[in-house]
């Protein structure tokens, strides 16, 4: 155990949207509070910035776990550069408000160490990540125009998947079956009427018999990972969405792949991501609020907060 008492702040959303089956956060919470630290929580909406300080209404939790959630000892301002290590894990949407959040909080950089750094959440996009790399990537075409997204599936030859590019969980995500006699309503639907871009890439039809793969790299190293399989006739595989996990050790292709990734992730003050692979293929990577550690845990029995924990003590995030 550490001999100094941390100050740990996590910036969510409001308690009733956590979903603490299969939240993350909660998992890191509870090793902290296991080792004696204090755990600090903050909605987002509640952070307060000044000409020379950012604050927020905060509560101290004296206890968490997943049947009861939090229970907080006390409510009180908090002055966020007094934190020893701040999480943002406000999940998406990517709206404004959460943008305005990671704008005020790089008011902290290099006075707090943040997991992740809210300049990659500025600079990174989860879906459009993947075009970093594009060696690892499906087919994928950025657009909001229905006619771009016809013609991108005529060169295809195959079915689409369509992703709006700030939501989450499977959310309004479509399968735009080739020669479809509804696809302009498929796709106005995804993109509402043509006034948001969207991600279209070929559908990638193992995720229907062999899901899909989260990899977890944590601080520069690959982790863990696990498949999600999605529930019968569905092709959404997010945990959220009714997935199952089942334990899938990394193939040696995909530690080369995370090998590559962590020059890009390391100066970008990417600590924590799970990239996701369908067929091999990278379709996402995700930064805001990375989730799979308690499945990881169910899987393996490996706690990956203690991990998270050893390189907060040690100071080496």
């Amino acid at each position: 155990m550490s001999k100094k008492k941390l100050k740990i702040v996590f910036i969510m959303d409001p308690a009733s949207a956590i979903d603490r089956r299969h939240d993350t956060s909660l998992a890191i919470m509870m090793e902290c509070l296991h080792r004696g630290h204090e755990v600090i929580y903050v909605v987002a909406k509640d952070l307060r910035l000044t000409h020379d300080t950012l604050k927020a209404e905060a509560a101290w939790l004296r206890a968490a776990d997943r049947t009861q959630g939090f229970q907080t000892s006390k409510t009180d301002t908090f002055i966020l550069h007094e934190a020893d290590v701040i999480f943002i894990r406000k999940d998406p949407p990517i709206n404004t408000e959460y943008l305005y959040m990671a704008h005020q909080l790089t008011s902290l950089t290099g006075r707090v160490p943040m997991v992740n750094s809210p300049e990659s959440l500025l600079r990174f996009n989860e879906k459009l990540f993947t075009f970093q790399f594009p060696k690892w990537q499906t087919p994928s075409l950025v657009t909001s125009q229905t006619n771009a997204i016809l013609e991108f599936q005529k060169q295809i030859g195959d079915d689409l998947i369509l992703k709006p590019l700030n939501l989450r969980g499977g959310e309004r995500i479509k399968r735009l079956p080739q020669d479809s006699q509804e696809a302009e309503t498929i796709i106005e639907e995804v993109t509402q009427q043509g006034k948001e871009t969207v991600l279209a890439q070929r559908f990638l039809k193992g995720v229907e018999t062999k899901g899909d793969k989260r990899l977890i790299v944590w601080n520069g190293k690959l982790v863990g990972s696990f498949r999600r399989m999605p529930p019968k006739g569905n092709y959404i595989a997010n945990m959220s969405a009714g997935g199952q996990a089942v334990a899938a050790d990394p193939t040696a292709e995909e530690e080369a792949m995370v090998k590559e990734m962590i020059p890009v992730f390391k100066p970008a003050g990417i600590r924590l991501a799970g990239l996701d692979l369908i067929d091999g293929f990278l379709t996402e990577i995700n930064i805001t609020s990375p989730a799979g550690f308690w499945e990881y845990e169910h899987l393996h029995g490996i706690n990956l907060a203690i991990l998270v924990l050893d390189d907060v003590e040690a100071g080496r995030i």
